[in-house]
């Protein structure tokens, strides 16, 4: 009897004419997958009579690499595949069930990206979307392009505009400016950039953590970010995840982060706004320290945090 499989949301069902010659081949989708099953078949079924074609943006791979240790090795090798299996269309977060251009997925992996082939163009049209949806507030999507927040009533807060994902919008110009030398893509995404920093910088400004009560607030933490919706380190092995928990550690060390590289943008760019963004990160840097750094340790440990 056939095995009851699963299902991963995605399912095609094909009714063969018995035609030789025969070709089914989706033409407006893909499927992410590692093995195939055929069942009804009376004979044995030769895996030569199986093509699996490849479907991704058409990149050109500068180079490749290889070392002394065949596992180094292999493990770039697996990396690539993943890579590959997530760059049709747009950077996705995996081949198989969500496939969303996730933007804090993108602005972890810009730099690989970079590295493994030539993702100008694959970048620049990506990031076309990002700036496309951001908000009139600033807030920039958790994915682009973006279908509108789905309904999600285990989730109290909206989930846009989350430090990390948000902030893929100064970190991957950056990032393809560090790699191709090419300051264009940072003057086309200045203003987005700056619009994104100046809405972070402001909600940290005028809203606390609902953790921390009616206790007097201090000076520093109009630079802390530890208030909204954050995903902080939310897959961190064995800890539970509030999704309206202090993630203040995460999200105000990528407000200080962001703040720099639009400082950095600026002064290429001989903006006289780049000091102003450059004393926003040298504060919000001096706040997460008074809050989160004592005498060498983390005052909120885990292995994720540091």
């Amino acid at each position: 009897p056939e095995k009851e499989r699963r299902s991963a949301g995605q399912r095609y069902v094909v009714t063969s004419r018995g035609v030789d010659g025969d070709v089914f081949e989706p033409r407006h989708s893909t499927a992410g997958f590692r093995y195939a099953a055929v069942d009804g078949r009376d004979d044995d079924l030769d895996p030569a009579d199986l093509v699996a074609v490849e479907v991704r943006s058409d990149l050109r791979r500068p180079g490749t690499f290889a070392c002394s240790d065949a596992r180094l090795t292999r493990l770039h090798e697996i990396a690539y595949d993943t890579w590959r299996a997530n760059s049709c269309g747009v950077p996705t977060d995996c081949p198989t069930r969500e496939r969303h251009g996730f933007t804090g997925d993108y602005q972890i992996f810009i730099r690989a990206a970079a590295f493994l082939e030539d993702v100008r163009g694959f970048s620049g049209a990506w990031l076309r979307a990002v700036a496309d949806e951001q908000f009139d507030s600033g807030v920039i999507t958790n994915v682009a392009p973006y279908a509108g927040r789905a309904e999600t009533p285990w989730m109290p807060v909206p989930l846009d505009g989350a430090a990390g994902w948000g902030d893929a919008i100064t970190i991957v110009p950056w990032a393809l400016y560090q790699a191709y030398g090419d300051a264009g893509v940072l003057a086309r995404y200045a203003p987005t950039m700056r619009r994104w920093v100046d809405y972070a910088a402001a909600v940290a400004a005028e809203f606390r953590n609902v953790s921390k009560g009616d206790s007097p607030e201090q000076p520093h933490e109009r630079y802390l970010w530890d208030s909204g919706f954050q995903w902080g380190e939310w897959l961190e092995p064995g800890a539970a995840w509030n999704p309206v928990g202090d993630f203040g550690i995460v999200a105000t060390a990528y407000l200080a982060y962001s703040a720099r590289l639009l400082s950095q943008t600026l002064a290429l760019l001989n903006d006289a706004d780049a000091d102003r963004y450059a004393e926003l990160a040298n504060r919000v840097t001096a706040a997460w320290r008074t809050e989160y750094w004592r005498d060498g340790r983390l005052t909120v440990e885990s292995q994720a945090n540091y």
